[in-house]
């Protein structure tokens, strides 16, 4: 492979390395990492400070033309375009790479500070946490700026540079590795970190505990194809289990209500939270032009689409009677000047959830020709999530399963590397129906069209449909402009 260059800017990432004002006075304003209680204090800022959700969600079919006419927002339509967004505010790739590494720099000074300390092996908790966000941050780089992953391609396909070490330049160059090379670095870090990982943070919800390191596992090993260490890894949920959100609570709460509890800390199905400098949500989602239009809805979340025929607990709410949206995102402005009145919007995201690991899991199991298990797993979710579910006459077998489904499957819908049976193929698409509904506005669904390789398809008022195909360049995100300006080979286009 080509030996490309990224720079990173020292510069930015030292400014945002400092931990709670402990900065002291080495020439580059390194935090001296010289206890347990430091090492810890920096590994807080081992996770991206910024979000995919805006742009992903917009790539995805989970978006559609409202059709106002007058609404224009530049990131929003290059998204829904699949065009390059060039602007660094929040909620871009560029700001979404930017944050990342700089998780990633938190993480590599701690391991650093570990390796060189009298007792490392009394680190080992912190050594374990920031090896799993290493790898956690390098994985979501590479679904984004990358194509999706095909063993049999990997090692000719453009990954991300892989970083381990300290920087210690103000423009120090990293090498773009193979998509090969950097999934076998993130599966090194997470293997190697996840049995040192232990529960005992003052803020759970805001580290890798077992079971987000594990959640997180299932998302990998789930791209990677390794169906039995999924459901290894999906292990602790159990087969019917009760830490999942509870939609017939959630839909029950007021809409202000639902804002704060999706992504809060008290949800048990909540796994790693991250509070971000963004203004996705109560901003963007009501009032955007590609988003989900109100007429949209019934189309997408009605009886009609849930295979018992009973209606779903999911419900949206509109602002404006042309966008609706699902109440998650709950905004909080962080007032820097108080005189002035000024601040930044933050929101809280969920980033891992035992919804999703769970999920995972039974598309692992429908991967492993264990139908039966994954019919009955498939069951006992969408009865948490269905208004009336009475499992003695609502229950599905497969074949109801696949007189709903096989109708509504084309024949280049999903051509993941691997290949699917009839049967596999009829039950992931259940599977992916139910998870494309659960985390709408999350910005996971991309993902999965990216590993699927489903084709997608937006139509702007007045225009031809336009077709993002499956082998289309554009599922890799551009990277920054200012990287490529440095030297790095840009995506293809």
């Amino acid at each position: 492979m080509k030996n490309n260059k990224i720079f990173l800017s020292l510069a930015v990432i030292l400014w945002l390395t400092s931990c709670n004002d402990m900065l002291s006075e080495l020439p580059d304003n390194r935090t001296v990492l010289d206890s347990p209680e430091k090492i810890s204090e920096i590994l807080v800022n081992a996770y991206p400070k910024g979000t995919y959700m805006d742009f992903t969600e917009t790539m995805s079919d989970n978006t559609y033309d409202t059709e106002q006419t007058n609404v224009s927002r530049e990131e929003n339509t290059k998204a829904f375009k699949w065009e390059i967004i060039t602007t660094t505010d929040s909620d871009t790739p560029s700001n979404f790479w930017d944050e990342s590494y700089s998780a990633i720099a938190h993480a590599n000074q701690a391991l650093d500070a570990i390796q060189k300390s009298d007792t490392p092996a009394s680190l080992a908790k912190q050594k374990g946490e920031a090896l799993v966000a290493r790898a956690y941050n390098h994985f979501m780089l590479l679904q984004i700026f990358s194509m999706a992953y095909n063993p049999s391609t990997a090692d000719k396909t453009l990954g991300i540079p892989y970083v381990k070490e300290v920087e210690s330049s103000l423009k120090k160059q990293y090498t773009r590795q193979s998509m090969k090379e950097v999934m076998d670095n993130i599966q090194h870090d997470l293997e190697e970190g996840l049995p040192l990982i232990k529960d005992d943070y003052k803020e759970p919800k805001y580290h890798f505990t077992k079971n987000a390191a594990k959640a997180f596992a299932t998302r990998f090993y789930l791209v990677k194809g390794d169906f039995a260490k999924v459901v290894e890894n999906a292990g602790y949920l159990g087969t019917r289990p009760t830490i999942i959100r509870s939609w017939e609570g959630f839909s029950a709460l007021g809409i202000y209500e639902r804002l704060a509890n999706y992504s809060s800390s008290s949800v048990s199905t909540n796994l790693l939270l991250s509070t971000e400098y963004s203004t996705y949500g109560m901003r963007k989602l009501p009032s955007d032009r590609f988003a989900l239009p109100k007429k949209m809805v019934t189309q997408i979340f009605s009886s009609g689409k849930n295979p018992t025929g009973k209606a779903w607990y999911y419900s949206t709410v509109s602002s404006n009677q042309i966008n609706d949206f699902i109440p998650k995102f709950d905004e909080y402005f962080k007032i820097t000047n108080p005189t002035a009145g000024i601040g930044y919007a933050m929101y809280n995201y969920t980033l891992l959830s035992n919804d999703e690991a769970y999920l995972n899991k039974l598309e692992a199991l429908v991967m492993l020709n264990r139908i039966d298990e994954a019919v009955d797993g498939y069951n006992y979710f969408i009865s948490t999530r269905t208004r009336a579910f009475n499992p003695a006459t609502d229950n599905l077998t497969f074949d109801k399963i696949k007189s709903f489904y096989q109708t509504k499957i084309t024949p280049d819908e999903m051509a993941p590397f691997y290949a699917l049976t009839d049967n596999q193929k009829i039950m992931v698409k259940a599977i992916l129906e139910i998870k494309k509904l659960e985390f709408y506005h999350e910005g996971l669904r991309w993902f999965d069209i990216k590993r699927m390789n489903m084709p997608v398809s937006h139509t702007i008022l007045g225009e031809a449909p336009m077709i993002l195909t499956k082998d289309d360049p554009r599922r890799a995100v551009q990277i920054p402009q200012y990287v490529i300006a440095e030297g790095i080979q840009a995506n293809p286009r």
